[in-house]
């Protein structure tokens, strides 16, 4: 058989249960259904009743979902079957797998229990997350248990029966900003807290990994180490595909935006496939978890149980008003204070321009922010002001939130520097430009290659709208395209807006792109770069500040 691709996805995932494989192939429908039908009789002999999730077709290929209960196991199956292996030695080797695996009984029983387990690299097993989890070794469990799990059974004492609070946040946009937030406010109320995010993963004051940590095996991270009591999870939607969720039994699941800029990857063709895709975390919650989204249609549609759900909006829109009539929580802005409908009471937050993070109110997605941050808390810590006054003094800056809506004052001009790749973004980065009374707006755009061409020359069209200048650059991966394709892409949406061609240049080198612009700045402009390569960039403004300025030098 022509197998494309065989994946376990142990975390609950798109089919909204755990433990499954997905296999890709290129072959005829009968040789699909042999192998599902010799994977599902091998594994009746082996003592697992394994069933068929989902078949289908789509772009040349067939798609298989089967469930799986030991992953050795089936995943052995599979590339033996695959092999054209007999099924007698397929199973006698199975069979010897599984004799080897000492802690199969004890994660039986940690999943009867409700206890969340993790299997280390070392052969050791972890039962519970953070603070509330054991570790167990072969040697130790023969050593101190007698290799007895009735011993175990009565000896483990597990708080919160493992479980410690855990936080996550998914969404197309402010979904790295957030989980920021929730965990600076977390450590300000006194949780020694971990974080896996766009990042990189933190445990506490620590940085122990660097990177983009979205995906199972960096929640899984997180939630090893003993120390956390709190986890905060940035759930992207490309982990969600490959693996799974890597936790379960969450306190919050926040959703900070849904926009259609991932459509046409992995499959997902409609913003209704791709909300789908996001709501996957709603399915690990814990069963008095909170829901947080953003009161849009599409997304409350989606919420089955509207009990322990709560809305946030900048306006107070007719989702929230009839959200609110029916006794639910939400969050909104009336008359530029944070309005807080919860239990019952509105509670008046507060000035929302006085919160720093909002840049004097003048960023629209940072208040958006703000409020997932304040819901998601709330569902581990109940006393409103608190969370509120650990956010207020929060600053929006290189240093509590890199690469996310990063103000300098450069003398005569302004740099904001923020990693937006689409339209969603683009428009509030824009307009926190514009709330800044500049003469000029100078844009340094460019656009992942993995988009769709509309939604590339997009971008073009809405910088045209904003700006005075604008410099095309182009990102370092390409992801696909040919080098100079996707600035051509975005050329062709500015000139269509009848953008003038003399203020619009193509310089390919990110770096080259702001030493010029910076350059032939002038009094009271700003300029917007478009940026995910904030540790590049830092020391081409440092280099201008000390040409240039009196200013200070910035330090990363």
């Amino acid at each position: 058989m022509k197998v494309k691709t065989i994946r376990t996805l142990p975390g609950i995932n798109i089919k909204e249960r755990e433990k499954l494989i997905y296999i890709a192939c290129m072959d005829s429908e009968k040789e699909c259904l042999t192998l599902i039908e010799k994977y599902i009789r091998i594994s009746k002999f082996l003592g697992f009743y394994e069933v068929l999730v989902d078949f289908g077709h789509e772009d040349r290929e067939y798609h298989i979902w089967l469930t799986y209960t030991i992953e050795e196991a089936a995943l052995k199956v599979l590339q033996s079957l695959l092999q054209g292996i007999n099924e007698k030695y397929i199973i006698d080797d199975v069979k010897s797998i599984l004799e080897k695996l000492w802690y199969r009984d004890i994660l039986d029983f940690a999943e009867e229990s409700g206890i969340p387990s993790i299997i280390l690299e070392n052969n050791s097993i972890q039962l519970g997350y953070g603070v509330n989890s054991t570790t167990l070794s072969e040697d130790k469990f023969l050593k101190e248990y007698k290799g007895n799990l009735s011993t175990l059974k009565k000896s483990i004492t597990l708080n919160n029966n493992g479980n410690i609070p855990i936080i996550s946040v998914t969404g197309t946009n402010g979904k790295t900003t957030t989980v920021r937030l929730i965990f600076k406010v977390l450590q300000k109320l006194g949780y020694k807290a971990g974080l896996a995010s766009t990042g990189g993963i933190f445990i506490h004051e620590r940085n122990i990994k660097n990177g983009d940590t979205t995906g199972f095996y960096s929640a899984r991270e997180v939630l090893k180490h003993p120390e956390v009591e709190a986890a905060v999870l940035e759930t992207a939607r490309g982990g969600i595909l490959k693996k799974g969720l890597g936790y379960k039994n969450s306190s919050a699941a926040v959703i900070t935006s849904l926009s259609e800029d991932h459509i046409g990857m992995y499959g997902i063709n409609d913003l209704y496939s791709l909300a789908k895709v996001k709501t996957t975390i709603l399915k690990a919650l814990s069963p008095s978890g909170k829901i947080i989204i953003l009161a849009i249609p599409i997304l409350y549609d989606m919420v089955d149980s509207k009990e322990n759900l709560c809305l946030f909006h900048i306006k107070k829109n007719e989702i929230i008003k009839e959200h609110i009539s029916s006794g639910g929580e939400a969050l909104y802005i009336e008359d530029n204070s944070l309005i807080y409908f919860i239990k019952g009471s509105f509670l008046n937050l507060g000035d929302i321009r006085t919160v720093e993070f909002t840049h004097k109110g003048i960023s629209s997605g940072n208040i958006k922010n703000i409020m997932a941050a304040i819901g998601a808390v709330s569902a581990i810590h109940h006393n409103i002001s608190d969370i509120f006054n650990a956010l207020k003094d929060i600053p929006c800056n290189l240093y509590s939130n890199p690469g996310r809506q990063n103000i300098f004052h450069l003398g005569k001009f302004k740099l904001i520097l923020d990693y937006g790749h689409n339209s969603e973004a683009f428009k509030e980065v824009y307009s926190i430009a514009q709330g800044l009374n500049p003469e000029f707006i100078t844009g340094i755009i460019a656009a992942p290659g993995d988009r769709q061409d509309r939604y590339i020359i997009e971008l073009g069209s809405i910088s045209a709208e904003y700006c005075s200048k604008i410099f095309i650059r182009e990102q370092v991966d390409l992801r696909g395209r040919v080098h100079g394709e996707c600035a051509e892409l975005i050329k062709r949406g500015v000139i269509e807006k009848g953008f003038p061609a003399h203020r619009l240049k193509v310089i390919f080198d990110e770096r080259e792109a702001l030493r010029e612009a910076m350059e032939s700045s002038v009094i009271n402009e700003v300029i917007v770069l478009f940026t995910q390569c904030i540790n590049e960039i830092i020391p081409v403004v440092n280099k201008y500040i000390e040409e240039n300025t009196k200013e200070s030098i910035i330090i990363i």
